[in-house]
């Protein structure tokens, strides 16, 4: 408990971390309890148990104000339809497929074909590079993760 409380302590002095630590700190519980078991049965449900409990930590650790918190919870779990889904289905679509095909094996598949072809192989991870780097700093103002600390 104290671990956890302190590592979100020590991302920032507000709540928001705080709660984030305290996250991880149960889901940790609540596999050594029991959860751990059941996990290693399924590589599938693992991997969607995993990536459920990343990104909703992301959430947490990234608004500060407990009532946006509470307003990003209660839409995010309410099940009634919408039509948000759709701007950014229409928005993302490519990334969502790019994401789906890149975690697979497809990248290292190809790397491997291409053989003793350094230059192929050079340009190719240069090229991923640069659309790495270009899509993460794309529009985007990101300041100091630790300046209110």
């Amino acid at each position: 408990f104290m671990v956890w409380f302190l590592t979100g302590f020590w991302h920032g002095a507000n709540w928001n971390f705080i709660l984030w630590g305290l996250y991880f700190w149960v889901f940790l519980m609540i596999e050594k309890s029991f959860l751990l078991k059941i996990l290693e049965k399924s590589k599938v449900w693992s991997h969607i148990y995993l990536l459920s409990v990343v990104v909703i930590s992301w959430a947490m650790f990234a608004v500060s104000d407990m009532g946006e918190l509470s307003a990003l919870f209660s839409r995010l779990f309410a099940f009634d339809g919408g039509t948000d889904w759709i701007y950014y289905l229409q928005n993302y679509a490519l990334i969502f497929i790019m994401a789906a095909v890149f975690s697979t094996p497809v990248l290292k598949k190809a790397y491997e074909k291409w053989g003793q072809h350094t230059w192929l192989k050079t340009a190719f991870l240069s090229v991923v590079m640069l659309l790495s780097v270009a899509y993460l700093v794309d529009s985007t103002y990101n300041p100091f993760l630790y300046f209110n600390f």
